[in-house]
């Protein structure tokens, strides 16, 4: 299987404090091969020609020096011909396709010492496909619903030798499922994601 990628991206700076970069892609490929499930349910590997494509931006502020704070959005879309007929109108399935995403940042250092940050991580809902006449859908095609989770990380430089970390992971301890949840229509794979955790670490440089 061949597949050709094509690229096409800028970065630049708009100020001495902000820095910016967009990227979009295309794949192509004349032999696909994604997961689908057949009229009996059972699997099946579906090889068909097909397109992939998306785009990806970032921005990235530094005011001052003891802070800096950005985001990235990303998304994408893929269509494939079943018949190899030319006619791209059907879609790949959620299995290949995930959902736009916003991602942003920031970092203080109060201190040299201290640096403090936090994330936050926005999955936009997926609704790309409609269900079939029982109002279920199948293997790859439910319904992703969207959801936003926060991390929070630090670290602290005691001395030389010594310094402390402490992470927390889903700081609102946030409830919901993971994209596979959804768009695998299984009930095996329906299951929560991870609530919060916290994770303290102690370094010591020799």
């Amino acid at each position: 299987m061949i597949v050709n990628n094509y690229e096409l991206g800028v970065t630049g700076q708009i100020a001495k404090w902000v820095n910016y970069e967009v990227t979009s892609y295309v794949s192509t490929s004349k032999l696909g091969y994604s997961y689908a499930q057949g009229a009996n349910n059972a699997f099946i590997v579906q090889r068909a020609p097909e397109v992939v494509y998306g785009v990806e931006g970032f921005l990235h502020f530094t005011p001052l020096k003891w802070i800096n704070f950005g985001g990235s959005y990303s998304w994408m879309e893929g269509v494939t011909s079943p018949k190899d007929d030319g006619d791209y109108s059907t879609k790949i399935n959620n299995s290949r396709i995930s959902a736009p995403k916003v991602l942003a940042y920031v970092q203080v250092r109060p201190i040299s010492s201290l640096s403090l940050g936090l994330d936050m991580l926005h999955t936009f809902a997926q609704d790309r496909f409609e269900p079939n006449a029982k109002g279920l859908y199948v293997y790859g095609e439910g319904r992703v619903p969207e959801y936003t989770i926060f991390n929070f990380k630090s670290s602290y430089d005691v001395n030389k030798s010594w310094k402390v970390s402490l992470g927390i992971e889903n700081v609102f301890n946030k409830l919901y499922q993971p994209a596979i949840a959804w768009w695998g229509a299984r009930d095996a794979d329906f299951t929560n994601s991870l609530g919060m955790r916290g994770t303290f670490m102690v370094e010591y440089k020799f």
